[in-house]
This record gives structure tokens, sequence and C-alpha cells, in this order.
């Protein structure tokens, strides 16, 4: 199991961790974020041509999913890569961009391994 740290230095504040697990229930991957990071990225998606916030960041904005839910599963991991991939050229932060590679590269190995992703806000 793989760990990376993006908590460091902000203990005493909210963290959101990324488990990428297998469909055995394995834990391949757990990416460990301070909640400022994660929402400086999620903040950039916009919503739909509708107007509608939808997948992570409908949860994001109604503070659901992973608030209400300790293992919150993400359920359309394509979406979520796509947002992701949309946004890239709008973080500006060398610090932010580290993480956001990360995030996004996490999210496409989930996709491409038929992996699940869950959220846990602590």
């Amino acid at each position: 199991m793989e760990i990376i740290n993006f908590y460091k230095g902000f203990e005493r504040e909210p963290k959101i961790e990324l488990v990428q697990m297998n469909k055995q229930g394995n834990i391949k991957k757990i990416l460990e974020l301070w909640i400022g990071y994660f929402d400086e990225i999620v903040e950039k998606i916009k919503p739909n041509e509708n107007g509608q916030w939808e997948g992570v960041p409908l949860f994001y904005h109604t503070e659901t999913g992973w608030y209400d839910d300790e293992n919150w599963k993400c359920s359309d991991l394509i979406l979520f890569y796509e947002q992701l991939r949309q946004i890239k050229d709008n973080i500006y932060d060398e610090k932010v961009k580290k993480i956001y590679s990360e995030l996004i590269m996490t999210v496409d190995n989930c996709v491409i391994n038929q992996d699940d992703l869950y959220f846990r806000y602590k």
C-alpha cells in the first residue's frame, strides 16, 4: 500500500483521504490531503452546461457524501476524471499542481484498473 501525504504541517486542521481500493477490498493507495488543497482544486470545477453541479463537485458544494459517510464511494470516476482534466490549465500554484497531478493520476488509475475510490473526511 502506498501512502502519499499532503497533510503534513496541517495536523490540527481537517483533512480528506482519497483511498484507492481494488474489488477484493485491498487498499492500494491513500492520498492524504489538507482540506484547503482539496478545496482549491474542486472549486475550480465548473457546473455542467445546464448550470448544475454533478458528481464530486455536487457533493462538495452541498456538503454531503464524504461529510455524511466516513467511507464514501465515488460513483462516477469517469466524470470526476473528466472534470479534473478540464481544470488542468487553471492551477498555478506549484504545490497545488503537484497535488493535482497526484489526484488525477489516482483517479485515472482507478478507472483503468476498475478500482474503487473512497473519500474519508477527518
